[in-house]
């Protein structure tokens, strides 16, 4: 077995056994502005992504931490803390595609660029002692939360028709969104969970991401369509502040088990896929964004001033794996692959 497979399969597995006891994030109803923080790094303050954010995030419940801050061996360190002794890291992975090297080229020039794997072992704040107290997490303001959803769902392009009925859901052959009325929700906030659940959905589309939409209800490829959704709809809660309302989709529970067990990557998949969506609908953490606002006033000199978001394209988020930020670690970690820790910065 491979080491990515073995990471699959511990991964899934995890999943798995938070499904059975119905304690997985996503199945879970949360109250706007009560979502716990994701996980995300302690020193840089960014989120992890994709896979990284669900097996963090699902370990972080199963081992009862409190702390949603996640850290290497040499963060720790330079933060004046250190590993509880007998603590065990966390695995997490970055893909980064890289180039054939002149040697390669040289022996076959028809060799191309590939994609290759790297882990990174990180610990949460709660398995340390002696660092710094956290810096408090930002509370994300009513208004700005739901004008922010507004303009996710005006800048979609995806049509919503209001005269659903009771029910809610998506039409890929007319690629239209049906929704009950405003006023048939018991607050905005459930309101937008539920919109952008089926915006989410939408970006399956053809002309958009492209995912295999064809599932009818009650089959595995509607089931796996579910998934990603709801995780996304999980993130999107987290990053926006909107909470989170699984509804009727936990139905869907013994029908995601099945799927992962039959094949254990698929959750990587789905936590991929999830990602897609978000950066595809330009959804992004709010303590970021704030973050970088704060960061651009002291660079001009200007006092912060909070303003409404407007209609355009937000700035693009920064990846705490991003391949510019690794390059260089990765190639001291693989001159010290065989070292007990991981001491990689992200």
């Amino acid at each position: 077995m491979s080491k990515t497979d073995d990471y699959a399969r511990q991964f899934v597995d995890l999943v798995i056994r938070s499904l059975e006891s119905h304690t997985a994030p996503w199945t879970k109803p949360w109250k706007p502005g009560e979502v716990p923080a994701g996980p995300h790094n302690g020193v840089t303050n960014r989120s992890y992504r994709g896979g990284n954010y669900m097996n963090l995030l699902m370990t972080q419940h199963e081992r009862g931490y409190q702390s949603a801050e996640w850290l290497t061996f040499k963060q720790i360190a330079e933060a004046g803390g250190k590993v509880r002794k007998g603590q065990k890291g966390t695995s997490i992975q970055f893909w980064k595609t890289t180039e054939p090297s002149a040697e390669q080229l040289a022996e076959d020039p028809t060799a191309k660029k590939r994609m290759q794997v790297f882990y990174f072992t990180v610990f949460n704040r709660d398995q340390c002692d002696g660092l710094p107290e956290p810096k408090a997490q930002l509370q994300v303001p009513d208004q700005w939360r739901h004008e922010k959803c507004e303009q996710l769902m005006t800048d979609s392009g995806v049509p919503f028709n209001f005269n659903g009925g009771d029910r809610a859901y998506y039409r890929p052959d007319i690629d239209q969104i049906f929704m009950p009325s405003k006023a048939a929700f018991k607050s905005q906030d459930g309101f937008y969970t539920t919109a952008l659940h089926e915006l989410g959905h939408s970006t399956g589309h053809k002309y958009r991401l492209g995912r295999d939409l064809s599932g009818k209800f009650g089959s595995e490829n509607y089931a796996i369509e579910e998934l990603r959704a709801e995780i996304f709809s999980y993130m999107t809660g987290e990053r926006l502040g909107i909470g989170h309302d699984p509804g009727q989709h936990t139905a869907y529970i013994k029908s995601w088990i099945k799927v992962l067990k039959d094949d254990p990557k698929e959750i990587l998949r789905a936590c991929a896929d999830a990602e897609k969506i978000c950066n595809f609908l330009k959804v992004e953490r709010y303590e970021e964004l704030q973050q970088s606002h704060v960061q651009d006033q002291e660079l001009t000199g200007q006092e912060p001033v909070q303003q409404r978001p407007e209609r355009k394209a937000l700035p693009k988020a920064v990846d705490p794996l991003a391949s510019e930020l690794l390059d260089d670690q990765i190639k001291d970690m693989k001159a010290r692959r065989k070292a007990k820790e991981l001491a990689v910065a992200l």
